[in-house]
């Protein structure tokens, strides 16, 4: 009897421990289920898969719970359209089915290019020689922060020039009688450029003034300019460690272009193509 008893409560035991593991598993997959929308639900781990999708931007955002909750709110108002669109019958439609066959073939071009190009790399040694074959691109670069007035002709130039002389302010007489309209916000300021991005007349004088310096009238297919060299600034060397991904990046995406242009010329090679010219 003793024996029975025992065998009894080992077998409860056990019923007892079976119903517990069935509960915590129900449990646990209830937890895993953070919305149902007419029967249909959304898992953490859709959610979590539609964060982990998200642009690199938003990383720090989506860790408060705050913007989560709205990336649910988000999930289950698509939950609710597509639930609407189903019942509507919205995939018999010709506009989805034209709409689909679109979807199908950029996925099927996407897909295509991206194993076609797959296999292209670039090592830190191509990296490293394009950097020395343009080293002067990555060189010490001194730039000038020029502003300037532009006025119809010479006399007005020449007029302009001996107010300045005389002590006028550059940025007030720029709002006042440039015919750049950008000059009446920015008081003539046309920003910061190395040697060689200004129209060649500015840059040529330009580059040969102080800071500070206002100079004579300069004569471009504008009209006549009187510059100001606001500002003088050096950009270090850079080092290659510095620029290396981003060179990388270049280099791959030429690549691609490559291969791709390559691939295409191939495939014109061994198929029929006829251009209506005249209908286009």
């Amino acid at each position: 009897m003793k024996t029975l008893t025992s065998r009894s409560t080992l077998f409860v035991s056990a019923l007892l421990v079976a119903s517990t593991s069935v509960t915590l598993t129900a449990a646990t997959a209830n937890k895993n289920i953070l919305a149902t929308v007419d029967g249909v639900t959304i898992s953490s781990q859709e959610l979590q898969a539609r964060i982990d999708a998200a642009p690199a931007q938003y990383a720090e955002a989506l860790k408060t719970k705050e913007v989560r909750s709205k990336l649910l709110d988000d999930m289950i108002n698509e939950k609710l359209i597509l639930n609407a669109a189903q019942k509507k019958g919205i995939e018999r439609t010709p506009e989805y089915k034209k709409d689909l066959q679109l979807a199908q073939n950029q996925l099927a071009l996407s897909t295509y290019v991206r194993q076609l190009i797959k296999a292209n790399t670039v090592s830190d040694d191509e990296a490293k020689a394009y950097f020395d074959a343009n080293a002067a691109q990555y060189g010490p670069t001194e730039f000038r922060a020029v502003s300037h007035i532009l006025l119809a002709n010479e006399s007005d130039a020449v007029s302009i020039n001996s107010q300045l002389k005389s002590g006028g302010v550059f940025s007030s007489l720029a709002r006042e009688k440039s015919l750049d309209p950008s000059a009446v916000a920015n008081g003539g300021n046309l920003g910061v450029f190395s040697k060689g991005q200004m129209l060649p007349e500015i840059d040529a004088i330009a580059f040969t003034l102080k800071k500070g310096d206002i100079s004579g009238p300069i004569k471009s297919q504008f009209g006549y300019h009187i510059v100001k060299v606001e500002d003088i600034r050096v950009r270090p060397q850079i080092e290659f460690n510095t620029v290396k991904e981003q060179i990388r990046e270049g280099l791959l995406a030429e690549k691609n272009r490559k291969t791709l242009a390559e691939n295409i010329e191939t495939l014109k090679k061994t198929s029929k193509i006829k251009k209506e010219e005249s209908q286009i």
